[in-house]
């Protein structure tokens, strides 16, 4: 911690244990290559590692509104796709994650009467990122409808055809 209140850099111990464990399960699928080292000199230090997991869970919800098929965002579906974790479960820890590490500075005795509205822009803040969550989730749930949309006109589409193939055969 910075002597403001503030951290230096965002970590994992924002989560709860048992989630925590969730996220260090992802941690070793998403930095496999530089964990496995049988000389532990090139392997990653557990704070680099945490703090490396942390940043992206962090900025995930940015990146997916940035660019939805870039590397990053492919990498993490496949990487918690295979862990059985949903993406509202990682978009819920980035939230959390982040409201631990923007820790509000400590304020000064003579500004306590701002209190109230500290606390209400702190509510607005925190509703604001259940927004962005929730606006993703119903971009991914969009994305998943048109899929099953497409598939069902392409599915429609050749059971037509075949019809029409069957009645113009002699």
């Amino acid at each position: 911690m910075e002597p403001n209140g503030r951290r230096k850099a965002p970590v994992l111990h924002a989560l709860d244990p048992p989630i925590r464990d969730r996220a260090r399960a992802l941690q070793v699928l998403l930095f496999a290559n530089t964990l496995v080292f049988a000389d532990s000199a090139p392997n990653l230090e557990e704070a680099v590692a945490d703090c490396s997991t942390a940043t992206v869970v962090m900025h995930y919800p940015d990146a997916v509104l940035l660019d939805d098929c870039s590397d990053l965002v492919c990498r993490m579906r496949g990487v918690i796709a295979e862990q059985s974790i949903g993406e509202a479960e990682v978009l819920t820890w980035s939230a959390t994650i982040r409201r631990a590490f923007d820790l509000p500075p400590e304020m000064p005795s003579s500004r306590k009467v701002n209190c109230e509205t500290s606390a209400v822009l702190e509510l607005v803040k925190r509703q604001s990122e259940q927004i962005d969550v929730l606006i993703l989730q119903n971009k991914r749930l969009e994305d998943r409808l048109l899929a099953v949309e497409a598939h069902f006109h392409t599915h429609t589409d050749r059971q037509t055809a075949s019809k029409q193939t069957s009645v113009d055969a002699p």
